[in-house]
């Protein structure tokens, strides 16, 4: 993932779509399926991990890939389509530094047996998943090889071929994402330019190699222009960010945005790329435009999920933000703006009919679904009426006298092919889980009976938990596939859980949660090598209305676990 500034713990968080650039978010893991892929998956138990360590080079130990998070040191896959699982196991060297590797093991009557050592020429495995690159239903093996910080990483596909594994293509890349449309994987890769400039590829295989897969530019390079809006923001005055901006924004479809980049960019001194370059660019953005002819631009907010239509003359002074208001809604907001003024033309409201009535709302519904109900709210007068001459002002007129036609377009979706992030929506599936183990072991576990064994003890009433999870070697097995230990046992002695009769015992008291956490979205990640940190925006029951929760994973023998606080879930 790339190291992106953190947004912080703030409850508001807005998106801002204008001639500046857009930010995206990942959607909901709730509008999505899971993943019909393997990253590390399979019954992986103690008595494996006893198995493949004898296959292992003497001197080695497991190790874990850097990503995704959800990796282990054993990937269990049907890479031969035998209906039956190889195993890959992921090790390091103890005795000769940097060198890792990973062996291959193909079970047959209940023996494993090794059937290729894969060594790479980097110093970490930085990518471990067995994936269906080609989409012939069967998995290919891919392994990251961390070369260097400058260096980046080597990325090499293999795929079981005439009984043995050929290495079908090698990739270079600084970050890659995993990524699914239309039950296609494909691969984003970043490729370090210089410093933190990076230039960005999505492609998918075809007819054996890879190439560019254009379908998904307008989805990804929202995301792609968002990072480098961020980063011309920080530096406002550094011209390359300014051209990479727009050449990300013109990727996207966004040509009215990249335009005003390129601008900005040519009024600073350029050094890398050359000036002619961003001649060039200003040139193909303006035959976008020019190709448009009177079509309406369509702005998307990914958030809400909402699709808006606005006519190609008013496009130019058109921003849109979103944001949580005050009682559970969610707001989006359209502005007329110069970029130094800006006034509101109109709101559409998201309420969500778990906080609020049909007959709570003060204007016609434009939408609805299952959950949601969507209103728009006019704004009562021209913002800019003080300065009739100008043109904010008769630009809002303008937009007033076709409001009938853009609420007409309001729709659900988006107007281009969108896609799942894989590793974010294994990150969710993880999170959930390990929110699932805590909410169990907080109402007490598996009770044999609807009477609780209470008990008091130092002025406090103690109930007891359910046998499943009633010893401390129970409670923390129970916890591991989740947490590291040292988190579990910050749980244990926050929650104060005690041992009373050597049996363990809780707080006798109730608790609960709006949190929907499968309907969460990572909205920022940390990676700092052995730990990685994320900020999650975790919707409240079925409503856009949301709390960002910070956690941390920590690199582990067993794999990737939650090292924050269970109570922080």
């Amino acid at each position: 993932m790339l190291q992106k500034k953190l947004l912080g713990s703030k409850i508001l968080i807005t998106s801002t779509l204008l001639l500046g650039g857009c930010n995206f978010f990942p959607e909901p893991a709730s509008l999505i399926q899971s993943p019909q892929q393997n990253l590390a998956s399979g019954q992986s138990t103690k008595s494996l991990y006893q198995n493949v360590k004898n296959f292992i080079p003497t001197g080695s130990s497991l190790t874990v890939p850097n990503d995704p998070v959800s990796s282990n040191s054993i990937i269990q896959a049907d890479f031969n389509d035998d209906g039956e699982n190889e195993a890959v196991t992921f090790y390091k060297s103890n005795v000769t530094a940097n060198k890792v590797g990973a062996v291959v093991l193909h079970k047959e009557e209940q023996q494993w047996s090794p059937l290729v050592n894969f060594s790479g020429n980097g110093y970490e495995i930085s990518w471990g998943s067995a994936t269906d690159i080609d989409g012939d239903g069967i998995p290919e093996l891919l392994i990251g090889w961390k070369m260097g910080v400058s260096a980046g990483n080597v990325l090499d596909i293999y795929k079981w071929s005439d009984n043995h594994f050929v290495k079908i293509t090698q990739l270079n890349y600084h970050e890659l994402e995993l990524i699914e449309s239309q039950a296609q994987f494909r691969l984003a890769i970043w490729k370090r330019e210089f410093d933190d400039v990076y230039k960005v590829d999505v492609v998918k295989w075809n007819q054996g190699t890879f190439v560019s897969d254009k379908t998904l530019y307008p989805s990804y390079f929202l995301k792609v222009s968002d990072y480098f809006q961020q980063r011309a923001k920080a530096v406002p005055d550094a011209a390359h960010y300014w051209y990479y901006l727009a050449d990300s924004l013109v990727k996207a479809k966004q040509p009215e945005s990249a335009l005003h980049a390129i601008n900005k960019g040519m009024t600073l001194s350029t050094v890398v790329p050359p000036f002619n370059q961003y001649d060039e660019l200003k040139k193909t953005i303006e035959a976008q435009i020019e190709s448009r002819g009177n079509q309406d631009v369509q702005y998307y907010v990914p958030y809400a999920d909402l699709t808006i239509n606005i006519p190609k003359q008013l496009a130019p002074m058109i921003s849109i933000e979103d944001q949580e208001g005050v009682s559970n809604e969610y707001i989006v907001n359209v502005y007329i703006t110069d970029q130094k003024k800006k006034g509101l033309l109109f709101s559409i409201e998201i309420h969500s009919k778990d906080f609020t009535s049909r007959e709570e709302l003060p204007f016609p519904i434009i939408l609805e679904t299952e959950h949601l109900m969507y209103m728009i709210r006019l704004s009562s007068e021209n913002p800019f009426i003080e300065d009739q001459d100008n043109l904010l002002y008769k630009t809002f007129n303008q937009a007033s006298n076709v409001m009938n036609d853009i609420s007409a377009s309001i729709r659900l979706g988006a107007p281009f092919p969108k896609y799942v992030n894989t590793e974010d929506t294994l990150l969710i599936n993880q999170i959930t889980e390990a929110y699932r183990q805590i909410t169990h072991v907080n109402i007490g576990g598996e009770l044999k009976s609807e009477t609780l064994e209470t008990f008091t003890y130092q002025q406090k009433e103690y109930r007891f938990l359910g046998e499943d999870i009633n010893t401390h070697e129970k409670l923390i097995d129970y916890l591991s596939s989740s947490f590291t230990t040292d988190a579990i046992q910050d749980y244990i002695d926050t929650a104060g859980i005690i041992e009373h009769n050597k049996r363990l015992a809780q707080p006798n008291a109730d608790g609960g949660s709006l949190l929907t956490y499968p309907k969460a979205s990572v909205i920022q990640a940390r990676d700092l090598g052995s730990e990685k940190q994320y900020d999650l925006r975790v919707p409240l029951a079925n409503s856009l209305s949301f709390e960002v929760i910070h956690i941390s994973f920590r690199k582990t023998e067993a794999g990737w676990r939650i090292s924050s606080s269970p109570l922080s879930l």
